[in-house]
Parts: structure tokens; sequence; C-alpha cells
């Protein structure tokens, strides 16, 4: 089964979507599956946000959170195209207050984009993979110093 909702999922009302959703994450923890890789603490999360030559994609989720199943095929669909050329974490609501409050995580998934340590892009129960893409797309361009990063202001990052 793939990690998406399909047409007919979605025409068939929001319990079909959402169990499709969960069979889709079964195993992963809620949060994303794929390339993921689960962070636990803010030490963790710090460490890796420095990549210097990757983009790192992290997602904020809840365990149990219907949109964050809703965002898991997407996600993970994603990861797994950019695995290798880009870092993948993912950390759980439950025990890391400081880390959300420092990230200023106020609902789920939020997912973020850094390049460098810095954030590039945010997004908050998105759904939609092409978002991601074509951040992902920009943040690889920039780093392989293809594009300067000038040219990647805010208009570039739109999510911002």
């Amino acid at each position: 089964m793939r990690n998406e909702l399909s047409a007919e999922a979605v025409r068939g009302g929001l319990g079909v979507a959402i169990g499709l959703a969960l069979a889709a994450c079964a195993g992963c923890n809620a949060g994303a599956g794929g390339q993921f890789v689960q962070v636990r603490t803010a030490g963790e999360l710090a460490r890796n946000l420095s990549a210097p030559d990757r983009p790192v994609m992290v997602e904020f989720y809840r365990n149990g959170c219907t949109a964050c199943l809703m965002a898991s095929g997407p996600l993970t669909n994603v990861s797994n195209d950019y695995a290798g050329r880009a870092v993948f974490l993912k950390i759980e609501r439950e025990g890391t207050q400081a880390v959300r409050l420092r990230h200023g995580i106020g609902a789920y998934p939020t997912v973020i984009l850094f390049t460098r340590g810095r954030e590039r892009a945010r997004w908050v129960q998105m759904t939609d993979a092409a978002p991601y893409r074509e951040a992902l797309d920009a943040a690889l361009a920039e780093l392989s110093g293809r594009v300067s990063g000038a040219r990647h202001s805010r208009a570039r990052f739109a999510s911002l």
C-alpha cells in the first residue's frame, strides 16, 4: 500500500481517509515514516540542525493527531524521494516543551525546513507534498552553490 490517500478515499468521506492514513502510518509512531529519524531531546535536535551540506526537515507531531496522520503520507514520500540529499527528523510533542517553545510550535503537525541551522520554511497542517519539494529543491540548489543565497530570499521560501 502506498503512503498516500486516494481520490476515492477523500470522496468516500473523512472516516475512510483517516482509516487509510492510519494504515499508511502503521508502525511509524504517528509521525512520518520513510527516511524520518526520531529525535527525543533538544540536544539531539540541535546537533542535527547544523548539517552544513544538506537541508534538514523536521516534523513536529503529536501521537493520536488526525492532521499528523493525514500529513504522514506526503511527508514519507518526500523523505523517500530526497533520501541522501536531505536529513529528515521527527520529534513527538510529549516531553519536548523546551523544543516546542524554542521553535514556536503551536499546532500539529508543524514541519520546518532548516539550512545551515537557520529556519528557511515552515508549514502547519500541510498535506500537500509540492511545497515541501519546491523548498527542498531551492535549498539544495542554494547549498550546492548553483544559486546565490540572496536570490533565495523570503520570496523563494514563501512559507516563511
